[in-house]
């Protein structure tokens, strides 16, 4: 499906082109939240046969947005809970977690998306010590209003489907990790991800 990538994008690949700047923003994208090519493309096609239905730009961007953040690892890494997404799929591998009461070992799954309504209890051997890193927790729950966390039972539970809005993207700002960035910003990286998307597949 993405053979011969470098022939077939090599005239559209210079510095400072829209191309290139769409590409960046890809695989800045896929380093973040810990994805291959193959994950991305499925979780894009997913959204874009939303778009299909509604036409609609906007909630495109949206539900792209909101599969990529309602993936396990994803939640765990906004909840304070994990350094970094990396940092919550190792959680997730070596059985740390639990969703509904159950394991979930592979994060990678499509099936172990977490749905509103969901419950997630971590391991607190093993998570972030709280009191340690208030800083990073605090920066992160100012942006998650549709996660409610108990600190003390270790405990998560997804209250509504995430939405775009100002949040802690690391790879977006110029100076400090902990910075929000506007909603405005998220929307126009994740665009340029989709037209990166569209005209490589």
């Amino acid at each position: 499906m993405i053979r011969n990538t470098k022939a077939r994008y090599s005239n559209k690949l210079r510095y400072g082109s829209q191309f290139f700047v769409c590409l960046a923003a890809k695989q800045m994208l896929k380093k973040f939240y810990c994805l291959n090519e193959r994950e991305l493309v499925l979780i894009f096609s997913l959204s874009f046969l939303e778009y299909k239905k509604k036409k609609n730009v906007s909630l495109f961007i949206d539900f792209f947005f909101s599969l990529l953040e309602s993936r396990l690892d994803v939640i765990l890494y906004r909840s304070g809970f994990a350094y970094s997404v990396l940092h919550a799929r190792q959680l997730i591998s070596h059985g740390h977690v639990l969703l509904n009461n159950s394991k979930q070992q592979k994060p990678g799954k499509f099936k172990f998306f977490v749905m509103p309504g969901d419950f997630i209890f971590c391991n607190p051997n093993f998570t972030i010590k709280k009191q340690n890193n208030v800083s990073h927790t605090r920066i992160l729950l100012q942006q998650t209003t549709y996660i409610e966390v108990n600190s003390k039972l270790h405990t998560i539970i997804l209250t509504s489907l995430p939405r775009i809005r100002a949040y802690c993207y690391p790879f977006l700002n110029d100076s400090s990790s902990s910075k929000l960035i506007s909603d405005k910003r998220v929307r126009a990286f994740f665009f340029s991800v989709a037209q990166c998307l569209i005209k490589q597949h």
